[in-house]
C-alpha cells in the first residue's frame, strides 16, 4: 500500500484493523446501530398503530394533540432528565425518530395545501398526475 494512502487512513487504524482491536469498536457500533434502527421502527410502528385507532391529532381536553409531537416530547424530555441512566439513549432516540415523523408529517400537509402534489418523485404544482389522468379514461 502506498504511503500517501497508509498516512490518509491513519496508519494506526490499518495496524489496528489488521491486529483485530477495531473490529471490537466495529461490532460496538453495529449493535448500536441495530439497537437505534430497532427503537425508530418501534416508534414508527407504535405511531402508526395509535394513529389508526385514534387519529394523528386526537382531542383531548377539547384540544387537538399531535401524539407523534407529543412521543417527541416525552422522549427527549425523558432522555435529558435520565442523562445519567442507560435509558437516555433509548429515549433520545424515540424522541429524535417521533420529531421525523411529525415534522414530515406536517411538511406534507403544508405542500397539500398548497397544491403541490408528489408526481413521480418530483414534485407537480397544481397539477394532475398524467398516470393517474390517463387510467381514468380507461374506467
Amino acid at each position: 500500500m502506498s504511503s500517501a494512502l497508509t498516512k490518509y487512513l491513519g496508519g494506526s487504524w490499518l495496524s489496528s484493523a489488521r491486529s483485530g482491536r477495531s473490529m471490537t469498536a466495529a461490532g460496538k457500533e453495529a449493535g448500536y446501530a441495530v439497537r437505534q434502527v430497532s427503537e425508530s421502527a418501534g416508534t414508527a410502528a407504535a405511531l402508526a398503530y395509535v394513529t389508526a385507532k385514534k387519529g394523528t391529532d386526537p382531542l383531548i381536553g377539547g384540544h387537538a394533540v399531535p401524539v407523534d409531537l407529543s412521543l417527541a416530547a416525552v422522549g427527549i424530555a425523558g432522555g435529558l432528565l435520565m442523562a445519567d441512566h442507560d435509558m437516555a439513549h433509548d429515549l433520545r432516540n424515540v424522541g429524535s425518530a417521533a420529531i421525523s415523523i411529525y415534522t414530515y408529517r406536517k411538511v406534507q400537509q403544508l405542500l397539500a395545501n398548497k397544491g403541490v402534489t408528489p408526481a413521480h418523485g418530483e414534485a407537480c404544482v397544481g397539477a394532475e398526475d398524467p398516470i393517474l389522468a390517463a387510467a381514468r379514461l380507461l374506467v
